[in-house]
């Protein structure tokens, strides 16, 4: 894309002033609102667990009349399985409908947007999802405020206020993956953010990072669990670094692991909290202090696919806010565990004992860097029901995909491209469409499978 050339070719004090300047425009289209929803938030809290029952059974129905009465699909489905809203009288009826699979949004997406919504189209998130599936979600204005609202309001739960130095280690591309000179970050000046690159974490590098983690202090860490990981590894045979003022650590968007979990505390000295959320924008669960999660019932409803009564199964999500593209009942991908008893923090949000997500495998490039989440390069494509990523060698990777009626080369080179700026441009990628690919032996799609396990230590 022509940004990403004229940010990559940019000296680096410009490339921070372009970070900048969009943390700036961000900021002011997702915390614009947040004070009010802040104050709906902390009173949710103060519920009783028959006050939180009576407020997601309000907020359900009236998702589900605006769906019969505005959402084509919805009006459509609905009729196929013969219900009426006669028959939704209660979120106990929520059983009543049906599941929402992927396949069904990536279809028709046009059908799943509100025809009646003045207030139109607030911000668009791109998602992969768990199986590699590309989708493209319509948020509300109070949707997406009230999703980045709610993660402010876990931070200050931790002593962490908007504003404290914060270092991310995710997955922005913000350097060339082949330019291995430092720095190996970039500063957002709009949110106090210091971004540092998790594709050139290598044994070489990692005292240039320490140096900047150090020189930084930052108040928190925040960004993928395998990242931080890789950091703690590297960091722990050099030194620890000195932060006189971190706080926590806190992960997101992958399967946060006990023994990761431990080597961060261990190394950081502060404890590590994790919050599982989607670009869907239908579930914010975070981490209480006992490793259970609880997720918010302002944002929407959370149920498991269990057909074996063993409370384990498969994430069922149903929005509560989005009004301009609501997912009823819809299968995110992860899978979770639900708490059978009372959680000890005393919290009465529902409770989830874990979130066992995904347990794909890592990717480990040639000079030693070693790439957790990889879902990234799905993001914004059509033509893509499902794809695999199968790494053989250090150089030679395979895209097994399931295309779909809209695929074409432009994806297909475009998918290359974005993997090749990840790992490397001097990698082999072929793409093999396929009409399936295999699931484990439990039945769950991997979306990175690594066949050099047995002969590198990952």
């Amino acid at each position: 894309m022509i940004k990403d050339l004229i940010y990559f070719n940019s000296p680096i004090f410009l490339q921070n002033l372009m970070i900048s300047l969009y943390g700036y425009s961000l900021k002011k289209k997702r915390y614009s609102g947040c004070d009010q929803l802040m104050i709906e938030i902390n009173a949710c809290k103060e519920k009783s667990k028959p006050a939180i029952r009576d407020l997601q059974n309000e907020l359900f129905l009236k998702i589900i009349r605006h769906c019969f009465n505005n959402i084509p699909f919805y009006r459509r489905k609905f009729s196929d399985y013969g219900i009426t809203l006669k028959d939704i009288k209660d979120i106990i009826d929520i059983k009543k409908l049906p599941i929402l699979e992927k396949n069904e949004i990536q279809k028709n997406p046009n059908d799943f947007i509100a025809k009646n919504f003045n207030e139109g189209v607030y911000w668009i998130n791109n998602t992969s999802g768990s199986t590699g599936t590309p989708l493209k979600i319509h948020l509300d204005k109070y949707t997406y405020e009230m999703y980045m609202a709610l993660l402010i309001n876990y931070e200050q739960s931790l002593g962490i206020n908007f504003g404290d130095r914060r270092a991310t280690f995710a997955g922005r591309m913000i350097q060339r993956v082949d330019n291995n000179c430092p720095p190996f970050w970039r500063y957002n000046k709009a949110e106090n953010q210091m971004l540092f690159s998790s594709y050139h974490l290598t044994k070489d590098s990692i005292n240039h990072y320490l140096e900047k983690v150090e020189d930084f202090n930052p108040v928190e860490i925040i960004g993928y669990p395998s990242s931080i990981y890789n950091f703690v590894t590297l960091a722990k045979n050099e030194r620890n670094v000195k932060m006189h003022h971190l706080k926590a650590v806190i992960t997101n968007s992958e399967t946060l692991f006990e023994w990761q979990r431990e080597a961060i505390e261990g190394y950081f000295n502060v404890k590590v909290f994790d919050y599982y959320g989607t670009a869907e924008n239908v579930v914010f669960a975070e981490q209480c202090h006992k490793k259970r999660y609880h997720p918010n019932p302002l944002l929407g409803f959370v149920e498991i696919d269990d057909n074996e009564g063993k409370q384990v199964g498969d994430v069922i999500a149903t929005s509560f806010t989005n009004h301009v593209m609501p997912l009823i009942r819809y299968r995110i991908g992860d899978t979770m565990k639900l708490l059978n008893e009372e959680c000890e923090c005393g919290s009465n949000y529902q409770g989830i004992d874990s979130i066992l997500g995904r347990n794909d495998d890592n990717i480990i490039t040639r000079d030693g860097k070693i790439i957790g989440r990889i879902d990234h390069i799905f993001k914004g494509l059509i033509g893509i029901h499902e794809c695999q990523l199968i790494q053989k060698s250090y150089d030679d990777f395979l895209l097994n995909l399931v295309p779909d009626h809209q695929f074409n080369e432009e994806t297909k080179q475009k998918l290359i491209s974005s993997l090749k700026e990840r790992v490397g441009y001097d990698v082999s990628v072929n793409v093999e469409l396929v009409k399936r690919i295999e699931r484990t032996s439990r039945g769950k799609f991997k979306g990175v499978v690594n066949l050099m396990k047995k002969d590198v230590d990952i």
